[in-house]
């Protein structure tokens, strides 16, 4: 709860994905776009800019303050190779690794 107090996203969240599924993931709207992310990886990690402290500077010397965007990382589960029953995370030597992450954009005026 604290975390949606402080509107402070950096975390890892579940999916109920399985082997070769995709399922949606996350889903943004604003104004007139739309995106959306469907993937068959177990989780989903969002990150809102927590640390962006005005002094990175984008396209255009556009200056990133706190918050300024946000990032959608599909992914496996943070510490996974730890963790009894978590999504197998280590590739070995003669295997091959391979997810799918489909985006969507959607443009309505």
């Amino acid at each position: 709860k604290q975390w949606y107090q402080r509107r402070v996203r950096d975390h890892t969240f579940a999916l109920l994905s399985r082997d070769g599924w995709q399922v949606p993931a996350a889903e943004i709207a604003c104004d007139t776009r739309r995106v959306k992310i469907h993937t068959d990886q177990p989780g989903i990690h969002v990150y809102t800019g927590n640390y962006l402290d005005g002094t990175a500077q984008g396209k255009g010397g556009k200056v990133y303050g706190k918050h300024a965007g946000v990032a959608l990382e599909a992914q496996n589960f943070p510490n996974a190779v730890n963790v009894k029953g978590f999504p197998d995370c280590i590739l070995q030597p003669d295997q091959e690794y391979k997810r799918n992450i489909t985006f969507s954009f959607e443009y309505s005026p």
